[in-house]
């Protein structure tokens, strides 16, 4: 017999009618259900598809795999299953019944290949079967060989041309291997009674992918006329009006989700930060002090409060997670942020932040955060006392050892500062952060060789990074050698860092070394328009400005030099004095 859907209901009479003809024992939970079974092909049929279901349901009652002996349990009835289901194909052969014998492999990192087995058997007997291609073609594109579940779905399409619903689930694969041409095409292949809220969304995310953002707009607000309730489809037109400006629709779109309950954080966020940037604060205000009132969302209110510049009013969201007493060490960090950048009050920020205790996860980013603002109000004496006690209770964290030698450094103890990066060194050997800083100092110190070795040093263990690089290249330009190999160095670093003021500087000066003044123009240029205050740069805007002969433009860039309070200014006079 064939065991069609239609048939599944009554499966459980069928065998209960065989039971009362001989006598069987029912499956249960425990022993082995195939201790009995019924008599008769159709009854045999019957018992062992229930049997199936039976070893299905013990698996659910198992829950995931959470450790090896569940995962071996799981595993030996998922065996159980797959054979005796596979007694019912063999019997009674279905496509549905393939694709539930396959659907037993699918969590199963190790059996993609055994449930594709399962389906192409499958689609041997059955070849039209719509639902056996679109399981195999998801099945190698989920295994990243988009190209063959593509295939699939293409040759399939193109033999049942009206199929539209393996049209949409080709679209739809098309978008998902980043194809939104291919996708668009499919879809305008549909009928217009085809196009249900769910295809449309699929238009609209094809043509957003390909920048057309007003037809995907279009599409969104069709399907939302059908569908009110499409929370999807809400999420992606408020992210369109977004993303072309339109905050006033974006607003209103995030709030009809809001509207509709039970949605997550994200979107309440989302209108809060719209209602900011039109300036909409009470509003704002509103919507944070009525959310949730967790602590994850006031602290996120409040970030987005502090990053549109609105520091007194992150302040009053976060007095609400000080209401009930004894606030989170959160509170008092966000405190402290609002303190420095809202009132510019760097002792009472670090007042806060010394109330953050030792068991606290911010505990590090509060002792580092508290010296630099120590350090800032000259009380430079207290904030080592902290970057020590960073030290001892961080070793392998390297912002201590950057602050504490950063600290020496402004207060002229070099060589303290040298030993200091040198110990984080012997716990983190390779740091970038370090080993540039180390290297530097050597440099500020007057060992520009000791410099130069240990700079090539960490180019070695680290070849793309772009300050090193930059530092090597510039310092063989200054001594005026290997300037073919100095060209090379800053040339990489610029195309790893492009909007760095100084390394474009570097290119322009080995670039003038090497005698190529147009090139240099051009990137002195960039440099400066970058970095508008930086007296060096100006200079060598001047240097290579003279060498080209544009007398005004040299004299502009001296000029700046000056009133940037270049180091130098008696050199800088000369240069002015030698302009004709």
């Amino acid at each position: 017999m064939k065991l069609t859907h239609a048939l599944r209901p009554c499966l459980l009479a069928l065998l209960l009618l065989a039971a009362a003809c001989a006598p069987m024992t029912a499956p249960v939970a425990t022993g082995d259900p195939a201790a009995a079974t019924p008599r008769g092909n159709e009854a045999q049929i019957t018992y062992n598809y229930l049997l199936y279901q039976d070893y299905l349901s013990r698996m659910n009652r198992l829950g995931p795999a959470s450790d090896a002996d569940r995962e071996k349990a799981l595993r030996s009835l998922r065996d159980k299953a797959a054979d005796t289901l596979r007694k019912v194909i063999d019997a009674s052969p279905e496509p549905q019944l393939y694709l539930e014998l396959a659907s037993l492999y699918w969590n199963d990192g190790n059996s993609g290949a055994r449930a594709r087995d399962i389906l192409n058997e499958g689609l041997e007997r059955y070849p039209e079967n719509s639902l056996l291609t679109i399981y195999l073609a998801n099945s190698w594109i989920q295994e990243g060989k988009a190209e063959k579940g593509l295939g699939l779905l293409e040759r399939y399409v193109a033999a049942h041309p009206g199929e539209y619903e393996v049209r949409i689930k080709l679209a739809q694969a098309y978008l998902d291997t980043r194809k939104p041409a291919e996708a668009l095409d499919q879809l305008n292949k549909l009928s217009k009674e085809s196009r249900t809220p769910e295809v449309l969304f699929l238009f609209a995310a094809a043509e957003s992918r390909l920048g057309q953002t007003q037809k995907a707009i279009g599409h969104l607000k069709n399907a939302l006329k059908e569908d009110p309730q499409y929370f999807e489809a809400l999420a992606e037109l408020a992210y369109l009006y977004e993303t072309v400006g339109d905050y006033t629709e974006a607003e209103k779109t995030y709030r009809r989700i809001l509207e509709m309950g039970d949605v997550r954080n994200e979107v309440r966020l989302r209108v809060i930060l719209l209602n900011l940037k039109l300036n909409n604060v009470d509003e704002a205000m509103r919507l944070a002090l009525d959310g949730p009132g967790s602590k994850a969302f006031l602290l996120d209110a409040a970030s987005l409060f502090l990053n549109e510049g609105f520091q007194a009013q992150a302040s009053t969201v976060l007095d609400a997670l000080a209401s009930g007493g004894n606030p989170p060490g959160e509170y008092w960090f966000y405190k402290a942020v609002i303190a420095w950048e809202g009132e510019n009050d760097a002792a009472k920020a670090a007042e806060y932040l010394a109330t953050i205790g030792k068991d606290h996860p911010f505990y590090s980013r509060a002792l580092e955060f508290r010296g630099r603002l120590l350090h800032s109000i000259d009380r430079s004496d207290e904030a080592l006392q902290l970057t020590r006690e960073g030290r001892e209770l961080f070793p392998d964290k390297n912002e201590f050892y950057l602050l504490e030698a950063a600290i020496l450094v402004d207060t002229d103890r070099m060589e303290g500062a040298l030993e200091v990066l040198e110990e984080g060194l012997e716990h983190r050997p390779e740091d970038p952060e370090l080993m540039y800083e180390k290297g530097a100092l050597l440099e500020n110190m007057g060992r520009r060789d000791d410099a130069l070795d240990f700079m090539e040093t960490m180019l070695a263990a680290h070849p793309d990074n772009s300050d090193a690089l930059n530092f090597v290249g510039y310092t063989l330009a200054e001594e005026g050698r290997d300037l073919e190999r100095a060209l090379v160095l800053v040339t990489a670093a610029y195309r790893l860092d492009p909007q760095n003021a100084f390394i474009a500087d570097s290119v322009a000066w080995v670039q003038y070394k090497l005698g190529n003044f147009d090139k240099a123009w051009k990137y002195i240029r960039e440099a400066v328009s970058q970095m508008a205050e930086e007296p060096i740069l100006w200079e060598h805007y001047g240097d290579i400005a003279r060498a080209l002969g544009k007398t005004a433009e040299a004299r502009k860039g001296y000029g700046n030099a000056l009133k940037y309070h270049h180091n130098d200014p008696d050199a800088i006079n000369a240069k002015l004095k030698g302009l004709q």
